[in-house]
C-alpha cells in the first residue's frame, strides 16, 4: 500500500513539474509578445492614424510579425549571429538571468528539435568519481577507434540548473550505459534538477568504468 502511494505521489509530482517546465517558457513567450504588441500598437497606431487619416486596429500585430521576421533574417547572417552572441554573453553574465534564460532557451529548443537534434541518445556515465553517476548526451558515436576494438564516444555533460554550461568528454563506449530515455526526457531531468525522475523500472543498471 505504501509503495503504491509513493509511486502515485511521484507520478503526480513528475506530471506537475513536467507541465510547469513546458508552460513557463510558453507563458513567458506569450507575455513578451503581448508586451511588444501593445507597445508597438500604442506607439505606431497614432502615428499611422495621423499619416493616413484613420486608425488601423491591430497594426502593432503586423509590425511585430514583420519585426520578428527581420530579426530572424538578421540573426541568420554572420554579423547578426555575432551581435546576438554578444547579447547572449551579456545576459548570461547576470547570475539570476543566466539560469532563467539558459533553461528557457534549452527547453524551447528541445521542443522545436533544433539544439537537441545534435544529441543522438541519452546515456549514463560514472562521473566524476567511482560510485557517482551522471546523465550525458551522445554527440558523436565514434570519434576514434581504440586499439582494443572499443571506440571513443563524444558525450556532452550538462550542468544543473544551467544545462548550456556543460562540457564535452571523450569516453570509451564500454563505459557508457544506454538508457531508454528520449532526449527531451533527458533535458527535462537535467533542467528540473532531478525532480522529474523516470519510472523506477526504466532505470538501467549503470556500468562501472574500468581502471
Amino acid at each position: 500500500m505504501r509503495s503504491i502511494r509513493k509511486r502515485l505521489q511521484t507520478n503526480i509530482r513528475n506530471r506537475l513539474v513536467g507541465g510547469t517546465l513546458v508552460v513557463v517558457p510558453l507563458v513567458a513567450t506569450i507575455l513578451l509578445l503581448k508586451f511588444v504588441f501593445v507597445t508597438l500598437d500604442g506607439f505606431l497606431g497614432p502615428i499611422l492614424a495621423r499619416a493616413i487619416g484613420f486608425r488601423i486596429p491591430g497594426m502593432g500585430l503586423v509590425v511585430m510579425f514583420v519585426a520578428l521576421y527581420l530579426l530572424g533574417t538578421f540573426t541568420a547572417n554572420v554579423l547578426g549571429k555575432r551581435i546576438f552572441a554578444f547579447g547572449e554573453r551579456i545576459l548570461t553574465a547576470v547570475p539570476l538571468v543566466r539560469g532563467i534564460y539558459s533553461s528557457s532557451k534549452l527547453l524551447m529548443e528541445s521542443m522545436t528539435s533544433n539544439r537537441t537534434s545534435q544529441f543522438s541518445r541519452v546515456v549514463i556515465l560514472e562521473y566524476p568519481r567511482r560510485g557517482l553517476y551522471t546523465l550525458a548526451f551522445v554527440t558523436n558515436e565514434e570519434v576514434r577507434r581504440l586499439e582494443d576494438g572499443d571506440r571513443l564516444t563524444a558525450v556532452f555533460l550538462p550542468t544543473t540548473p544551467n544545462p548550456t554550461s556543460g562540457f564535452m568528454l571523450l569516453v570509451p563506449e564500454s563505459d557508457l550505459t544506454a538508457t531508454p530515455f528520449t532526449v527531451e526526457e533527458g533535458v527535462k531531468l537535467v533542467v528540473s534538477g532531478g525532480l522529474i525522475a523516470p519510472p523506477e523500472n526504466r532505470i538501467p543498471a549503470p556500468r562501472t568504468s574500468s581502471g
